[in-house]
């Protein structure tokens, strides 16, 4: 199943799109792919822009927002304080590795496609736990997985490819 960002645009979207997805998950086996919270990844790009022309600020102020408007949406969703504690961390070292990403944007005032990627995937990922973490509440088992550990594309970054993952030879 599939949810763009109207469909996890808010706590209240995600907890309907999870409700959705739970109830699917007692007839079968469900995959699910979310996208970033409304406006979000407009606003990761706007933040790269920005500290590609130096703006140190643009990255930090942002991880801010994000940080604030995701702990929100969380604790709407899901009661359990052991629930919350890591997804807490997830979206903690995603922030951290994002605002690494525009630091190292606005000291070198280049931004390459590969960081490009690299910035935009932030929403999915901060995402991701937390709609997890709203499917574990409403008793469904979930786990997020980053597409990472999924997905093999080509390196050509802003448009990649997917790629058939290499296959081991049976000696």
């Amino acid at each position: 199943m599939k949810f763009g960002g109207t469909s996890v645009g808010n706590a209240e979207c995600i907890g309907r799109s999870a409700r959705i997805v739970a109830k699917a998950a007692r007839e079968c086996s469900v995959a699910v792919v979310v996208s970033a919270m409304s406006g979000v990844t407009n606003r990761l790009i706007e933040a790269s822009q920005r500290a590609r022309l130096g703006d140190r600020e643009a990255g930090r102020t942002l991880a801010d927002a994000l940080r604030g408007e995701h702990a929100k949406a969380l604790d709407a969703l899901v009661a359990s304080e052991e629930r919350k504690v890591p997804v807490r961390s997830a979206i903690e070292a995603i922030l951290a590795e994002g605002s690494r990403l525009y630091e190292g944007t606005a000291l070198l005032r280049e931004l390459t496609p590969r960081t490009l990627d690299a910035v935009s995937s932030v929403g999915e990922r901060l995402c991701a736990p937390i709609f997890a973490a709203a499917l574990g509440e409403l008793g469904a088992p979930a786990a997020s997985v980053e597409a990472t550990e999924l997905i093999v594309t080509d390196s050509f970054h802003g448009g990649a490819e997917p790629q058939t993952a290499p296959t081991r030879q049976r000696s």
